[in-house]
């Protein structure tokens, strides 16, 4: 803990110092989720057709950022779709490429969403993926 978040909160914020405020806020939140499904994308690589099968579910502190991303269902699994269809399936074979992945499906959702802040998914994740 800080000692300018000991002192003064308000510094403490306005810097974007965690305050004890702020971090018993974090551990209170609850995890929502929702299921967006099985994805099965084809993509060309080195002049013949791969496949990438997962399944994904996103999470978010807001019932607000679920519902809407349950409301705009197709426009999500859409960019989601455009995103998996142009990757490289050395980069996926790869930790670091599921995890760049991860971090391009998250921003493609909130894109799709036009959300950001508290109102947006926080997270993607997934819960399979194969690649053939």
């Amino acid at each position: 803990r800080s000692l300018i978040a000991a002192k003064d909160p308000q510094l403490a914020s306005y810097l974007g110092i965690a305050t004890d405020a702020h971090i018993r806020e974090e551990e209170e939140r609850e995890a929502l989720y929702l299921d967006l499904g099985r994805f099965l994308v084809n993509f060309d690589y080195k002049g013949g057709i791969r496949y990438v099968q997962t399944e994904m579910e996103l999470m978010a502190y807001s019932q607000d950022a679920i519902d809407r991303a349950e409301r705009n269902r197709p426009a999500v699994r859409n960019e989601v779709i455009m995103l998996l269809s142009g990757q490289d399936f050395d980069a996926l074979r790869t930790v670091e490429g599921k995890e760049q992945l991860r971090s391009d499906a998250l921003a493609a959702v909130n894109k799709a969403l036009g959300a950001s802040g508290k109102d947006a998914v926080q997270e993607v994740y997934f819960t399979a993926f194969v690649l053939q």
